[in-house]
């Protein structure tokens, strides 16, 4: 079923663990609230991670909306490895954020904003559907504007968050904390 919404569409602090999410990965991953409260999802060397998404109807929204977590990384941030979130249509991923090999990437090109190991940096992230654009903040700091959608011909429908290591990645692990949907009010 398809929902046009209005205000906030997610908010969760992972203080009720991951009863509200849906969780594909690797079988020798794992995504755990941890005692910090955080979703902390750890990979094993080599290992491909996976997705965590809320388990929501489908999302519509023709407004801008603002996309906001806190993210540390724990482990040798260097390595090839990815964590962050996508905005997908159906199997088609629209628009990509995320910390791979310690640099911001959006729609895979960096940014240039370095992640330190065990640092939580406050990332946001604000949608234009109108134009098809994203702007990215970091610890309040715009990073990245008018980065382009990947595919431009859809609008997203759906939020996931994603871990993942590539070519023999060490072992690492990501954690999120406060995180919001929401729709941007218009001025």
């Amino acid at each position: 079923d398809e929902e046009f919404l209005e205000g906030v569409i997610i908010t969760d602090d992972f203080s009720n663990g991951l009863d509200n999410w849906g969780i594909s990965i690797d079988a020798n991953s794992a995504a755990v609230v941890n005692a910090d409260g955080q979703l902390e999802v750890t990979l094993n060397a080599g290992n491909k991670g996976g997705v965590i998404y809320p388990l929501l109807k489908k999302i519509v929204c023709n407004k801008q909306v603002a996309i906001e977590f806190d993210l540390k990384i724990n482990g040798d941030t260097s390595t090839d490895f990815e964590a962050g979130f996508l905005l997908k249509n159906g199997s088609t991923t629209v628009v990509n954020v995320g910390v791979r090999s310690g640099k911001l990437q959006a729609q895979y090109g960096s940014v240039g904003t370095t992640f330190a190991n065990g640092t939580t940096y406050k990332v946001k992230v604000i949608t234009d559907p109108k134009t098809k654009t994203i702007d990215i903040y970091v610890d309040n700091a715009r990073v990245a504007a008018g980065k382009g959608y990947l595919n431009s011909a859809v609008a997203w429908d759906s939020f996931q968050l994603m871990i993942k290591g590539n070519n023999g990645s060490a072992p690492l692990s990501a954690c999120f904390d406060n995180l919001s949907v929401s729709v941007v009010e218009e001025s």
